[in-house]
């Protein structure tokens, strides 16, 4: 059943693949967003269809951020081409095409996240007839459709499936592929010197990109992506960024990459994504603990991977993604 929206001015943005939610995306450094005691019950089983009209295009490996008072379609890629313009909506019915653009020029498979009123677009990649590159800059946005290069020291990994998040007051960076090899590196943020390498003699998670990195009970996490030869299911956590524990080797949503991995009710979510059949998934879990994950939905909407999504107003929206076909289509739960 097809049902129309309101959005509300709170939002919470939250990245698919991942990302800064506490992540992804974008007034003080200091914000800290609430952390909602969990709901009597876990919702998200039941998905509904919003009426997106047909001629707005699918697009994949793109973020959705609440810039400008609207929901912006930031980067990703369409039917054979990257997203140059920047569609612009409050409901996901009713769109227009902003007349700036965001600064940062094409690419997909972005790190993205949001510290109070600033939002983060970091790293990517873009490929044509000429060939491929992976980007290592940093771009911010107080608010504003067009991002500001940022200038630093030390610049990001240049990287795509790299995933960020605010942690500490702090953005923090996390795995990804250079188009050669996969990282396990966690980098921070620092306003002077740039993005620093976490430093530990303790074990780390294996090399992966395209994975969940969120921030969840004073804690970072990381869950599942995919690597080398092989996709994850393990689920890992932080108290300071370095130092990496392992929560479980074989969570019960299956090894996956390239899904919605977000906090909302005062759980952790993963929804969809790639599987290591290379199909694409459609089912919803949850979790408080990072070990037991309970199913809300098997089939919660058309299996897809490299969505994007946000959280907001006591609602998640998804829009667009992967499978057999590029996706246009919308879904929104509570």
């Amino acid at each position: 059943m097809k049902k129309t929206f309101l959005l509300y001015c709170f939002v919470t943005v939250v990245f698919i693949f991942c990302g800064c939610t506490g992540s992804s995306n974008p007034a003080a450094a200091s914000y800290r967003p609430p952390v909602a005691a969990p709901t009597a019950v876990p919702g998200m089983a039941n998905w509904q269809e919003i009426d997106v009209p047909v001629q707005v295009k699918g697009v994949y490996n793109h973020a959705l951020l609440k810039l400008g008072g609207s929901i912006a379609v930031i980067g990703g890629k369409s039917e054979n081409a990257y997203l140059k313009d920047v569609p612009l909506t409050v409901d996901f019915e009713i769109w227009s095409t902003s007349a700036a653009n965001t600064g940062f020029g094409e690419r997909e498979d972005f790190a993205f996240c949001t510290d109070g009123g600033k939002t983060y677009v970091i790293g990517g990649y873009y490929n044509d007839d000429k060939g491929e590159k992976f980007f290592n800059d940093t771009w911010i946005s107080y608010g504003a459709v067009t991002f500001t290069a940022l200038a630093a020291e030390n610049t990001a990994p240049a990287a795509r499936g790299l995933r960020a998040a605010v942690f500490k007051d702090k953005p923090r960076l996390s795995g990804g592929f250079d188009g050669k090899k996969y990282s396990s590196d966690v980098y921070y943020f620092d306003k002077e010197k740039g993005w620093i390498k976490e430093k530990t003699d303790r074990e780390l998670f294996k090399t992966r990109s395209s994975h969940g990195f969120i921030v969840f009970d004073n804690k970072l996490w990381v869950i599942g992506g995919k690597g080398e030869k092989e996709k994850f299911s393990d689920v890992w956590n932080s108290t300071n960024g370095a130092d990496w524990e392992a929560v479980t080797t074989s969570a019960t949503f299956g090894e996956r990459s390239d899904f919605a991995c977000f906090v909302f009710g005062g759980r952790m979510w993963v929804m969809g994504g790639q599987l290591s059949d290379g199909k694409a998934a459609g089912d919803v879990w949850w979790s408080v603990n990072g070990k037991v994950w309970i199913q809300a939905a098997k089939d919660a909407f058309p299996a897809r991977y490299s969505a994007g999504l946000i959280s907001e107003g006591g609602a998640v929206y998804l829009f667009g993604g992967k499978s057999d076909k590029i996706k246009n289509d919308g879904w929104w739960s509570k």
